[in-house]
């Protein structure tokens, strides 16, 4: 077996269980005593191992061969400052810092929660890659045994990677906010902390912990123009660890305002057009079904399609460019109902999705699930309910009308459709 063969093939095997095990490396505890918060670890029980870092790293390689390196650097910032204290050391030291360590480890954990999509982003596309180079032949080996289970191991990693890539997408600003909440409550918990070689260790800890996960965050260290200029990659000598801490969250709030300051003025012309104008009205009266979903019509007249809204879709895994083009023109662009409850931003309804066609949006049709005897009628050979028109919202073709299925809907303008999908593929 050749070296670039061992060398990729141990990232690929043993997916599964790596994944599996990875919450066993992370532990996030701390211990009591006499009725005071002792801190045994602040972001592990490494120390209660006795392992030193070397035997931790080796450990590491034999257990996750296929853990994304991202993630390991990340942890490796955890498992160092863990490493560092030693039993005695911890059982000498009694800070009543329980009010602070719950509050950092959600902090914490939810930095891993929403940085992960990168994470897993970015060896998705390393992977694929590597998919490419294998099946065109762009590396050799010493046998086409070695080529076959490596081609093999690559496409399984591929699929155990598509469901979680699916279910959690990348979402820039969530992430910058996440990691600014991070900072900002490592600092308010270190200026009570009065221990100092506890506070050196924990804010060290803290900053490796931060830069390591702003590194999948494209753009993250970048300045906005005329604002602010780009965050130094490394502490400077001279700044004191909780400075650092202190430039990094101000750094990335001057990026969060910005970036919500833009988002606002989008919002705010979205929520003013008329047919979403009704539509968030009549939510907010609790006039809207819970179970319908929406979706609009342009002055063109044809429905709103997902390729209005996303110029370039992205393909799946396994997906070609022009399969993505063809999902994207034939399927209309939803609003579910039920998401309006979390508000009409990212992490509600996601409205910013039609801030560009607001001047085009003419009206919409409210589509609910159809029932027959108090039992929602589910698409042949499928978990999706059959759906149907409801209401009609503004201008709409003539040719809809309530109580017409969804599938007969979008055929009234197949035509249309496949016009608009010979054009796009056209480029």
């Amino acid at each position: 077996m050749t070296q670039i063969h061992q060398d990729i093939i141990g990232k690929n095997l043993d997916a599964a269980r790596a994944l599996g095990a990875e919450k066993e490396f992370i532990a996030n505890r701390a211990m009591k005593q006499d009725g005071k918060a002792v801190v045994f670890s602040f972001f592990g029980e490494w120390a209660r191992t006795k392992l030193d870092r070397n035997a931790v790293h080796d450990l590491r390689g034999e257990m996750h061969p296929s853990k994304p390196s991202a993630l390991w650097q990340a942890d490796s910032a955890l498992i160092n400052l863990a490493g560092s204290l030693s039993v005695s050391r911890i059982s000498a030291l009694e800070i009543p810092i329980s009010e602070h360590s719950s509050r950092i480890e959600e902090a914490r954990d939810t930095v891993v929660r929403d940085i992960r999509p990168y994470i897993i982003e970015k060896e998705k596309q390393e992977q694929k890659e590597l998919l490419v180079k294998l099946e065109s032949n762009q590396i050799r080996f010493a046998s086409e045994k070695e080529r076959f289970e490596l081609l093999e191991a690559t496409k399984e990693r591929l699929r155990a990677l598509a469901p979680e890539s699916r279910q959690a997408r990348p979402q820039y600003t969530r992430a910058l906010k996440s990691l600014r909440n991070f900072c900002q409550v490592i600092i308010e918990s270190m200026e009570s902390a009065e221990e100092i070689v506890m506070k050196d260790l924990i804010l060290n800890g803290s900053i490796s912990f931060v830069e390591t996960m702003m590194e999948p965050v494209e753009t993250s260290w970048k300045g906005i123009p005329g604002r602010s200029e780009d965050l130094p990659r490394e502490k400077p000598e001279n700044q004191t660890g909780i400075d650092r801490l202190k430039t990094i969250s101000e750094h990335l709030n001057i990026k969060i305002e910005a970036i919500d300051a833009k988002q606002f003025k989008r919002l705010e012309k979205i929520a003013t057009q008329p047919i979403i104008k009704e539509i968030l009205e009549r939510h907010e009266s609790g006039d809207l079904p819970r179970d319908g979903s929406i979706f609009f019509f342009l002055d063109s007249d044809r429905p709103l399609l997902r390729i209005d809204a996303c110029e370039k879709p992205k393909p799946r895994p396994g997906q070609s460019k022009e399969s993505a083009i063809r999902h994207a023109v034939k399927t209309p662009e939803f609003l579910d109902i039920s998401r309006l409850d979390k508000g009409i931003g990212p992490d509600g309804a996601g409205l910013f999705r039609f801030a560009e066609m607001t001047d085009r949006i003419v009206g919409a049709i409210i589509l609910t699930p159809v029932v027959q005897d108090g039992q929602i009628v589910k698409l042949p050979g499928m978990k999706k309910p059959k759906r149907q028109v409801k209401e009609l919202i503004g201008e709409v073709p003539e040719c809809i009308e309530p109580t017409m299925s969804y599938g007969a809907v979008l055929n009234k303008f197949r035509p249309k459709i496949e016009k608009l999908l010979a054009d796009k593929l056209m480029y």
